[in-house]
């Protein structure tokens, strides 16, 4: 019998890398639209589909197939996906004077990433408020910072502050921006959502670091994203003459992760040879391997060459680079 023998409703299948054959193609599967495998377009045609090239076939844009099988269902104008993306998350946000980044995961296989750049803030655009993307261990303690740019000036402010019961609020330090108001602190950190509160005679347009937060994670956590919200009332945001103010917002993620940031080769220490080790691998032709999540120092998606230079840097001291 075909594989897909009696799939009449089936409408998007993923097919596993494991896959190595599919007995007669999707003939008896006339709702399917898509086709999700998370490999390479060689890995795909490797795999053995009988009658997969009945007829011709040919792959237009985005892998989407345009000939077939000629029997009852053939493959025509099923979409071939290689890679099933997640909604992406902001891991740089964007200023007013840079581009930001968004990162996207692979549903199907979590180790593949893609970026996008996020044009920067034009002028006219509102100001942004961001929580930064930080990796954390269990156990440990990890801190977000809460930064603004593109302040049209904010003589008021009360957010809401939401988290993961995985981590514990445990201190909030002011930074350097919207220092002309006056920060109340929470008078209870446990608080689940946590309010934080501004107010001041005048505005204050400074940008920058407005909180760090410092979070414990709980020993048991498990790995994964853990989601740091913000939110706002309406009207619980205004400038000098009590005008309502909008600010866009930029949620953070604390990745609970059990490799440490910039261990290329997994020795439990950044040193002089995670750099040696991390520009053999991208030269090629060394035979290495590397942790290439741990090789992703600045967060962008990848391990290059921006990587190496922040690993020197964080080395040699001196140049204001942390690792988390």
């Amino acid at each position: 019998a075909a594989t897909f023998d009696g799939c009449y409703a089936l409408t998007q299948i993923t097919i596993p890398l494991s896959v190595v054959e599919i007995l007669e193609d999707f003939t008896s599967c006339p709702a399917l639209e898509k086709a999700i495998y998370c490999g390479t377009p060689a890995a795909w045609d490797a795999i053995d589909i009988t009658n997969k090239y009945a007829t011709e076939s040919v792959t237009g844009d985005n892998g989407v197939i345009v000939g077939g099988a000629p029997h009852r269902n053939p493959i025509v104008l099923v979409e071939r996906q290689y890679h099933d993306w997640d909604e992406g998350v902001v891991t740089t946000a964007p200023t007013a004077v840079s581009a930001g980044i968004k990162t996207y995961t692979c549903k199907v296989d979590p180790t593949h990433k893609r970026t996008e750049e996020i044009p920067p803030l034009s002028v006219a655009d509102d100001a942004l408020l961001s929580a930064a993307n930080v990796i954390a261990h269990p156990g440990k303690t990890v801190t977000v910072p809460l930064t603004i740019a593109n302040n049209p000036g904010i003589a008021g402010m009360r957010l809401q502050l939401a988290y993961d019961s995985a981590l514990t609020l445990q201190e909030i330090a002011t930074g350097d921006a919207l220092t002309k108001l006056d920060f109340t602190q929470p008078g209870d950190l446990t608080a689940n959502p946590v309010t934080l509160f501004w107010d001041g005679l005048n505005a204050d347009a400074t940008n920058g670091t407005v909180l760090y937060l410092s979070f414990s994670v709980a020993d048991d956590a498990q790995l994964g994203e853990y989601p740091i919200s913000i939110s706002y009332e309406d009207g619980a945001i205004y400038g000098d003459q009590l005008n309502k103010l909008t600010v866009a917002l930029v949620d953070g993620v604390v990745t609970i992760t059990n490799y440490a940031l910039g261990d290329v080769d997994n020795d439990d220490a950044v040193t002089g040879k995670d750099v040696t080790v991390l520009r053999r691998y991208l030269a090629g032709g060394y035979n290495v391997m590397i942790d290439e999540l741990a090789a992703d120092v600045n967060h962008d998606g990848k391990a290059n060459g921006k990587d190496v230079t922040m690993l020197r840097q964080y080395l040699a001291g001196g140049y204001g680079i942390t690792l988390e």
